[in-house]
């Protein structure tokens, strides 16, 4: 707490009230302006790519913003699951968030340790992160039957659905508690009570005095519900293969690579084969919208096979750098463009293109 001090005229500062206060008052922006936020984590993630290549150390520093910008976006999602009602999300398990936390900042550990250990430094580093991710997800995938282990762990909020949600939040608080009207008139002589159901004759349709009986309005027809949507199946035995098999790729991907070296084509066939038959046991099971979109950015990572190692090297380099050279000399105004985009081809393809990565 913050005490004043009799002997002198100032306060000291109540840092944790600051906090507390600024902290609110941040909580406020963000539930009130989502897509203004969504926007500024967007324009902190392409910083970063700018960042790639320009000084000395520039892969440490724009990993690290771009991890920042994913933590970040974390942070402001958790905050707006706490507070709309409306999108009816459940709590995070701590399983979830670590899992999201190490996969936000694992390329960061993996280039300083590059930077800073050499090449058996990051390989240590790589091989106990991939060992912890894999005994996340396994408990993830057995203890809460999960068809699919989404990556990352906690899937990040649609802000469109998220500015629909505030707004018609904002709109029923502004009602307040006293401005509840009876609002389901049956017929212009009765209104129904919305949570009771009892039906009340309104002071204009009341017959003369003289002529009322004073008995009990008639009770309310009872309405069938409507029969609920029939469940999704469980999780059957071709489907928990399918997510074995995709879980323990990256380990078994850097063992093999332990075993043949790196410039083996063995461990790429190898995690190669095991994506696509994890694929393959997947198709044709019933999933819910946000396992079909995970399913969905499986297939589409297949295509980045073509960029990792050795099919880089040996197929795709040469016919990439030839688009790029052709672009730049028969395209007007490219020329710098294609180089820079040429020139961060092979970082990207250097930091981000390993096939033990999910």
């Amino acid at each position: 707490m913050c005490e004043e001090n009799e002997q002198s005229s100032w306060r000291s500062p109540c840092y944790p009230d600051q906090v507390d206060k600024l902290l609110k008052q941040y909580k406020k922006w963000v539930l009130t302006n989502p897509q203004s936020l969504s926007e500024i984590e967007a324009l902190v993630k392409w910083g970063s790519y700018f960042l790639a290549g320009r000084f000395v150390h520039s892969s440490l520093l724009c990993e690290i913003v771009y991890s920042g910008s994913r933590l970040f976006e974390l942070f402001n999602d958790c905050l707006l699951k706490g507070k709309l009602p409306h999108l009816s999300l459940q709590q995070e398990n701590r399983i979830k968030v670590l899992l999201t936390v190490l996969e936000s900042v694992e390329v960061v550990i993996e280039v300083g340790a590059t930077q800073f250990w050499g090449e058996k430094g990051k390989w240590a580093v790589v091989a106990t992160i991939q060992l912890i991710k894999l005994m996340w997800r396994l408990v993830l995938l057995l203890r809460d039957q999960l068809k699919l282990v989404p990556s990352p762990a906690i899937v990040p909020l649609d802000r469109k659905n998220v500015s629909s949600a505030t707004a018609a939040f904002d709109h029923s608080n502004s009602l307040g508690p006293h401005n509840i009207t009876f609002q389901t008139l049956n017929t212009p002589d009765s209104t129904r009570l919305p949570h009771s159901g009892l039906v009340m004759k309104t002071l204009s349709s009341a017959s003369p005095p003289h002529l009322r009986n004073y008995l009990p309005s008639p009770p309310p027809a009872t309405v069938t519900p409507p029969a609920p949507a029939p469940p999704l199946t469980s999780r059957t035995s071709r489907q928990l293969l399918a997510e074995v098999l995709h879980v323990f790729r990256p380990v078994s991907h850097l063992g093999s690579l332990y075993m043949f070296g790196q410039k083996s084509w063995l461990p790429y066939l190898f995690s190669l084969f095991m994506d696509a038959s994890s694929l393959h046991l997947h198709r044709g099971a019933l999933l819910t919208p946000h396992e079909r979109e995970e399913l969905s950015r499986r297939q589409r990572s297949i295509l980045l096979y073509l960029l990792r190692s050795p099919a880089y090297q040996s197929v795709t380099e040469q016919r990439l750098n030839a688009l790029f050279a052709g672009v730049g000399t028969s395209v007007p105004f490219t020329r710098n463009i294609s180089d820079s985009l040429r020139q961060y081809l092979q970082h990207w393809q250097t930091v981000y293109c390993h096939s033990w990565g999910i």
